[in-house]
Parts: C-alpha cells; sequence; structure tokens
C-alpha cells in the first residue's frame, strides 16, 4: 500500500504542477495522442482527473493512517 501511495504523489506531482491558468501542456499532450476527439473532451477528463486523484491521495493516507 506504502508502493502505492508513493506512485500517486509521484503521479500527482508530474501531473499537476505542469497545469496553469493559461498554459496546460497535459491537457495538448492528451489531445495530441488522439485520446479524445475534441480539445474540450481532453479539458474535462484533466479537469476531473486532476481533484479525483489528489482526493485518492488523501483517502490513502488516512486509510493507512487508521490501519498502522
Amino acid at each position: 500500500m506504502n508502493t502505492f501511495r508513493l506512485f500517486l504523489a509521484f503521479f500527482i506531482i508530474v501531473f499537476y504542477m505542469p497545469q496553469t491558468y493559461r498554459f496546460n501542456p497535459v491537457i495538448r499532450q492528451l489531445y495530441s495522442m488522439n485520446l479524445f476527439l475534441t480539445y474540450t473532451e481532453a479539458k474535462r477528463f484533466v479537469r476531473i482527473l486532476t481533484p479525483a486523484s489528489m482526493l485518492l491521495f488523501l483517502f490513502t493516507c488516512l486509510l493507512l493512517s487508521y490501519l498502522y
């Protein structure tokens, strides 16, 4: 479980840090890989994934603090 938490923390740092209000290379990269049909779909996915990954990390931290 600690390796999962470490992986999730690393993912959040790598995924969230390059995002700014005016420029978001994560959205452009996802859109250029043809994972989404439109730029708006890629933007919506990133907008949902970012807080969801942070909440998952916080949940795992809380869960581990109660278990150990």
